[in-house]
């Protein structure tokens, strides 16, 4: 896989993603035992990647008000997460 490039977070970051993933939980918005969800979201917004494009179930399932409000009280970019399959449908039109 050419041309991906790794994502590098400084150590304040890697803080950041994990307090906004403890705070997915606390609110019930990601499962106990699905933290690494939580770290990939918070990721993703500390990237400014404003689009995550997963099959991820737990991460579909955070309803976009919900994941709008937690990424705003944490005060984190805005991301969007969905599912591949509306992408493909509308490439193949």
């Amino acid at each position: 896989m050419r041309n991906l490039i790794p994502l590098k977070l400084l150590p304040v970051e890697h803080g950041i993603a994990k307090a906004f993933a403890e705070r997915l939980i606390r609110n019930d918005l990601l499962p106990e035992n699905e933290a690494n969800d939580g770290l990939l979201l918070a990721e993703a917004a500390l990237a400014q990647i404003p689009i995550l494009i997963t099959r991820d179930r737990h991460l579909l399932g955070i309803p976009s008000g919900a994941l709008a409000a937690e990424l705003n009280g944490a005060d984190l970019f805005q991301i969007q997460t969905i599912h591949p399959r509306p992408l493909l449908k509308a490439l193949a039109h």
